[in-house]
């Protein structure tokens, strides 16, 4: 819960968007706001009320087994997927499991930068990593193994495979964060894996 202090008064906030990354664009939205004359109450109930403009952005869905998904897989850069897995990190789960497809567009950084996935994704926390893809994917989960030993990394081709390994594996109170870029077509997998 925010509470924006202003010279005219503070008014709560409770965010409706998954993630403490949107802590600081709410400040900033209020900030203009506020700035523009808006008034604090009429500001706090706006960004409480706020949601996702579009699906497949930090989007919660609990299926009826009492498996949540984040699915998060409308786009993917470097700073989306920290700030993703940093979220996941936060949240109570029985496991928290991360299933990342690879990152479009990096040209030359593409290498450097899945391998710092894998490092920031065995750091945080998990339980289970789920990688999809075959040209640079295998590079997060090299890098996963190498700086933590224990964790469950699974490497997969598609998102079919990762269907298949997914349904075996899920159980109630699974957190499952789903993210890659758009081209990988997660969102795919996020349908067959809600329609349960």
């Amino acid at each position: 819960m925010l509470h924006p202090a202003h010279s005219r008064g503070t008014a709560p906030v409770t965010l409706r968007l998954t993630g403490r990354h949107h802590v600081g664009n709410a400040l900033a939205v209020a900030a203009l706001a506020l700035g523009l004359g808006l008034d604090h109450h009429t500001i706090a109930d706006a960004l409480s009320a706020a949601e996702p403009a579009s699906g497949g952005r930090m989007q919660t869905i609990v299926r009826g087994d009492g498996v949540t998904l984040l699915h998060d897989a409308y786009n993917a850069n470097p700073d989306s997927m920290a700030a993703a897995l940093t979220t996941l990190s936060t949240m109570s789960a029985r496991r928290r499991i991360a299933v990342l497809g690879e990152m479009a567009d990096l040209g030359d950084h593409a290498a450097g930068a899945h391998h710092h996935l894998g490092v920031l994704a065995a750091r945080a926390g998990l339980d289970v990593l789920i990688t999809i893809g075959t040209r640079t994917a295998p590079l997060i989960a090299d890098a996963a193994d190498t700086e933590h030993s224990t964790l469950d990394i699974i490497a997969v081709p598609d998102s079919q495979a990762a269907h298949d390994v997914l349904s075996r594996i899920l159980r109630p109170d699974d957190l499952v964060l789903i993210k890659a870029s758009r081209a990988a077509h997660l969102e795919h997998l996020v349908a067959a894996l809600s329609n349960r």
